[in-house]
């Protein structure tokens, strides 16, 4: 046999012969299809699962603006009423108090339902409440202590004379009661 003969024999063979297509190297066009659309759907959700974390954070934020109006509101009328409580001598304290409704300096956070605590406050607006809580007047003797900045925490159930001793726990503080007063030195 010649060269001739041998390539047109093996013509003959690649034509009448049943190869699958893999064997031959043809890609199968369902699988590539299959794996496109694969492909396809994961790209969908992730873009629909961006679209609902975008939606959440508009809404959350919204939210929160909504929440910063009416609070600032609330404050505003706090604010009022505590204008309207101090308006009275600072000496002498509030008889008609509100269980309810206890107005406090702005750095002063009512933790639950009696207890009452003070982040960073004068000793000056820690005695007020002191004093609109249990209906004693408060002296300064010593003017400079009232500027006094503590981290106090104390239960409007609790005595008197304990939340005395509790601040008087305090290096610089020295609180007495004499004759129906606190006084401060």
């Amino acid at each position: 046999m010649n060269k001739k003969d041998n390539i047109e024999l093996e013509l003959m063979e690649a034509f009448t012969s049943i190869k699958s297509d893999k064997d031959i190297g043809i890609p199968d066009i369902e699988q590539e299809l299959a794996m496109i659309k694969e492909k396809h759907n994961k790209r969908v959700v992730f873009h629909t699962m961006r679209r609902i974390a975008a939606s959440i954070a508009i809404i959350l934020t919204l939210g929160g603006i909504t929440l910063a109006a009416v609070n600032s509101d609330a404050i505003a009328q706090l604010f009022e009423a505590k204008d309207e409580h101090t308006s009275t001598s600072q000496s002498e304290p509030i008889t008609s108090i509100n269980n309810d409704l206890i107005i406090l300096p702005s750095d002063t956070v009512t933790v639950q339902k009696g207890e009452v605590a003070f982040d960073d406050s004068s000793l000056s607006d820690i005695m007020m409440s002191i004093s609109n809580n249990y209906s004693i007047p408060v002296e300064f003797n010593n003017k400079e202590l009232k500027d006094v900045r503590l981290h106090f925490r104390y239960d409007t159930s609790d005595a008197l004379d304990d939340v005395v001793k509790a601040l008087n726990m305090f290096e610089k503080i020295k609180i007495r009661k004499i004759n129906g007063k606190l006084e401060i030195e």
